[in-house]
């Protein structure tokens, strides 16, 4: 029996072999740690499509410029509104220019002549329009249309009485004869266009009146508006 093994092994030795070898390769295939195989393991061109499930890549697993940007897609539509957002601050203005300057003490007007009435009280002032060293006048601290207005009394007496509003040239002015009986009021107003710097007075007249007429109360008040056209 013995003789016939022998006889056998001695026939068919290679094929043996191969067959011992193919055995122990898949052995070892089989025995192979979990997770061990790795880029060196593997042969180029070893994984194909055909072995990568569908939908497992990610655009980090190819290299830059492999994956082409296709044309955008039509806009989608609109989405729900979003909610109201809060409000945001109140916006700070500053002051508006404006100012009023008055008459305190009367003064005398001769006849056939004209005084600029001294304006010797402030009445308000935003802006630093009345300047107590110049008092006769009001001053436009910034460029724009200014509404003017300006008020006086003529004690009684014969005669015509007149107002002015100057800004550089007469730009308001009325006239009327004295009343009989008590005094004279007069009173104008203007939207004027000043540039900063400009200079805004009262000018009062009288004829016919004689040498005793005074001038008295004027008030000048000057308001700013907005810029100019």
């Amino acid at each position: 029996m013995l003789g016939v093994i022998a006889g056998y092994v001695r026939r068919h030795h290679i094929g043996l072999l191969a067959l011992f070898v193919a055995l122990s390769g898949t052995a070892y295939a089989a025995a192979l740690p979990r997770n061990s195989v790795g880029p060196k393991q593997l042969k180029r061109n070893a994984v194909t499509s055909a072995k990568v499930r569908n939908g497992t890549l990610q655009r980090a697993d190819f290299r830059a410029g492999t994956l082409l940007t296709g044309p955008a897609g039509p806009t989608g539509p609109a989405g729900p509104q979003g909610e109201r957002g809060l409000p945001g601050a109140s916006a700070q203005f500053g002051p508006v220019p404006s100012a009023g300057a008055g008459q305190g003490v009367g003064a005398l007007v001769a006849d056939g002549g004209a005084i600029t009435v001294p304006l010797d009280t402030v009445l308000y002032d935003t802006e630093g329009l009345f300047d107590p060293g110049a008092p006769n006048r009001l001053v436009a601290p910034r460029d724009g249309l200014y509404l003017v207005t300006g008020d006086v009394s003529f004690t009684n007496g014969p005669g015509q009485r007149s107002l002015e509003i100057v800004a550089g040239a007469i730009v308001a002015s009325v006239k009327s004869p004295a009343v009989t009986t008590g005094s004279t009021a007069l009173n104008t107003a203007q939207i004027v266009a000043l540039d900063q710097g400009d200079q805004v007075s009262l000018l009062a007249g009288q004829s016919g009146g004689g040498g005793g007429i005074s001038a008295q109360a004027g008030q000048l008040r000057m308001h700013w508006l907005g810029l100019k056209p």
